[in-house]
């Protein structure tokens, strides 16, 4: 959600926010369009601050069904084409992994005292750092599972999170049969952290430049059908009026 929305959705009475946020979360978990996803939003927020202004409440205008409503807002709009969903969950993976190795050089220099000085190095062997990738991966997919929920993540996701969440474990304590232990490795947390963040602002840059051409199709299409049904009608009114012609010559 952008910096603008979240400072509007800020203004709202505590109660029209819950139910703004679950009808929001409903919409990203279902894969809506990016820029119709924010003008929905938007026109939430301005339909509970009418409601506030008129005196009435905004969760009687939405209706009890939260779920049913959100679901007739995601209907018939345009939802996320494939490289929105790659470029979002990338997005999520790059923004973890990049902040990975700081997390670690800050772990290590808070209860080892190693990595301290002018270069800011990241040191450790490979078997550690792989645990690390394994860890965030799972932390990760975790995060993404529960922040695309819905109304409630279902008994057989978390079940399978879940499992998949250990199988992670086991095969990471059994790494040391495959991976030498003795490889160190040193990472410069600096262009780790701006590789990453390069990486990221393409991939924001793709993913909005994606997601507002999916959006400007969809005006334009309903822009076409528009113009052919006021096309077609002028067209029959021109041909009854061809046809009274005809019966009147023919009287």
């Amino acid at each position: 959600m952008k910096r603008v929305l979240k400072k509007s959705l800020a203004s709202v009475s505590q109660d029209d926010r819950k139910i703004i946020r679950r009808i929001s979360t409903y919409l990203l978990s279902h894969h809506m369009n990016e820029v119709v996803y924010e003008e929905t939003v938007s026109d939430l927020i301005g339909m509970a601050e009418e409601c506030r202004a008129r005196g009435e409440d905004f969760s009687q205008a939405i209706g009890p069904d939260i779920e049913g409503f959100s679901r007739e807002l995601i209907k018939n709009a345009p939802r996320m084409s494939w490289p929105e969903r790659v470029l979002a969950d990338l997005q999520w993976f790059l923004y973890c992994f990049g902040m990975l190795v700081p997390v670690m050089y800050i772990v290590n220099l808070i209860f080892t005292g190693t990595g301290a000085g002018a270069q800011l190095t990241f040191t450790a062997t490979i078997l550690t750092f792989i645990k690390y990738c394994v860890v965030c991966t799972a932390v990760v997919t975790g995060i993404f599972i529960f922040r695309r929920r819905g109304f409630g993540a279902p008994k057989l996701t978390l079940g399978i999170y879940i499992a998949v969440f250990v199988i992670l474990f086991t095969v990471t304590d059994s790494l040391e049969r495959f991976v030498p232990t003795d490889i160190v490795i040193h990472l410069d947390v600096i262009i780790w952290v701006v590789t990453f963040g390069v990486l990221l602002l393409l991939c924001w840059l793709i993913r909005r430049l994606s997601a507002m051409t999916t959006a400007y199709m969809r005006v334009l299409g309903q822009r076409l059908q528009r113009s052919f049904h006021i096309h077609r009608d002028s067209g029959d009114t021109d041909k009854d009026k061809d046809n009274e012609k005809e019966k009147d010559n023919e009287e």
